[in-house]
């Protein structure tokens, strides 16, 4: 079965602190099947520069969190703390 996707958020900005672009995508697997190994129907591609960083079948907050924290890392050179 092929995953048919609904996109959240695509954000492509310049980051602040490197010469490189930052992207995030989310996007939701319209058609998820729950399974003992996943989490969520949630997808989540970090991408900076060349560095591609894939987070697949998480919840809602977890890509979000993922998605705001790369953002706030990249892009302005802060992230808040993991605890």
């Amino acid at each position: 079965m092929k995953p048919i996707f609904e996109t959240l958020e695509d954000i492509s900005v310049a980051s602040e602190i490197i010469d490189a672009t930052v992207a995030v995508r989310v996007r939701r697997q319209l058609n998820y099947q729950p399974s003992r190994f996943t989490s969520g129907p949630y997808w989540v591609d970090l991408r900076i520069g060349s560095v591609h960083k894939p987070y697949y079948c998480v919840d809602q907050q977890f890509a979000k969190e993922a998605a705001t924290r790369f953002l706030l890392e990249h892009v302005k050179g802060i992230a808040p703390s993991v605890h």
